[in-house]
């Protein structure tokens, strides 16, 4: 029974996986490297040019600046064919450029250019995990500490380090929970609190290639409410959306902790199924899509792949299937012939 009653409540937002990659998310972790490594470039080599006190060690800074400089280049060039892991040691290496600069500028400089590590820790909590954004403000502190304990009082001074480390904190924490809260909006569907098509069309590709490696199989599913929108226009559209949130909730309660389904249409949700079969996804539609009830029925169509198609190729073939489904007759499942 998936109708909408007196006593239903919204579901909670999906816990999406926020480190999926897509190319458009790599495009943007690209473009952020390259603007942390050219702004520290930049810094490093004013820090020579300019006027400075005799102790600055200028060839090290020298050889950072140059660093940065390169690989903002590099990330420009290629950072968006990158893997999206990589720039986890991105970040690293950043903060380690970060350090020498630190270390190079003594007690006059040295200060100054520990503000970088700011600029690492914004790219951290405006693009990462919130567990990478942690693990990268431990690297941060840990380096910047090692440098004040090494360098004694040729370098940055405790307290230098103790007010920059309660900064960096503050910072991740006021810049990375709005950029997490708004990472996982933007990939909700606010009237049924499941991933929207966005992160549909981001891990499906995703699950795809998993499964060329892994070797296994993997099905999805297009389910649609029959008649949607001629109840829609009986019923009001505050009823019709609450009739979906119901649906949604059954769906999300009933498939397997590894799938993964999503708001895909007006009245359709499709569902990625790894690592089975479409027959097996069969049975486990039928179960979770609910009996006939007075507020209708729903259908199906599903698509096993093929292990060459690409996301849209498979995405096509579920379709037709769901089609066929509503065709022939109301709240069937159609197989596509993979």
């Amino acid at each position: 029974m998936w109708q909408g009653g007196a006593g239903f409540r919204p579901p909670a937002m999906t816990d999406i996986a926020l480190d999926t990659l897509g190319h458009r998310r790599r495009r943007t972790l690209a473009r952020a490297a390259t603007g942390l490594f050219a702004a520290i470039g930049v810094m490093m080599l004013m820090a020579n040019v300019l006027p400075h006190p005799p102790a600055l060690e200028e060839l090290p800074i020298l050889g950072a600046g140059t660093a940065a400089l390169v690989l903002a280049g590099i990330m420009l060039a290629v950072g968006e064919r990158l893997p999206g892991e990589f720039f986890n040691a991105i970040l690293a290496l950043a903060t380690g450029l970060v350090t020498i600069g630190v270390a190079a500028g003594g007690e006059a400089l040295g200060g100054a250019i520990a503000t970088l590590y700011a600029l690492v820790v914004v790219v951290a909590a405006v693009v990462m995990s919130p567990r990478m954004i942690a693990l990268q403000l431990v690297l941060t502190v840990v380096a910047y500490g090692i440098v004040v304990s090494t360098t004694g009082e040729d370098g940055p001074s405790s307290a230098q380090w103790l007010i920059t480390a309660g900064a960096l904190v503050a910072i991740a924490v006021a810049v990375g929970w709005p950029a997490q809260l708004a990472r996982r909006l933007s990939v909700i569907d606010p009237v049924t609190g499941l991933n929207n098509r966005q992160y549909w069309d981001s891990v499906l590709p995703n699950e795809l290639a998993r499964a060329q490696r892994n070797g296994g199989p993997v099905t999805i599913a297009m389910v649609a409410l029959d008649q949607f929108n001629t109840r829609r226009s009986t019923i009001g559209g505050s009823r019709a959306d609450l009739l979906l949130a119901t649906f949604a909730g059954r769906l999300r309660e009933g498939l397997r902790r590894t799938d993964i389904v999503s708001r895909h249409g007006e009245d359709s949700f499709g569902i990625i199924l790894p690592d089975c079969p479409p027959e097996v996804a069969s049975t486990i539609v039928d179960r979770v899509r609910g009996e006939p009830t007075s507020q209708g029925t729903a259908s199906a169509g599903i698509a096993g792949w093929d292990g060459e198609e690409d996301a849209a190729a498979l995405v096509r073939r579920a379709e037709l299937a769901l089609e066929r489904a509503q065709g022939s007759r109301t709240g069937e499942i159609s197989i596509s012939p993979g």
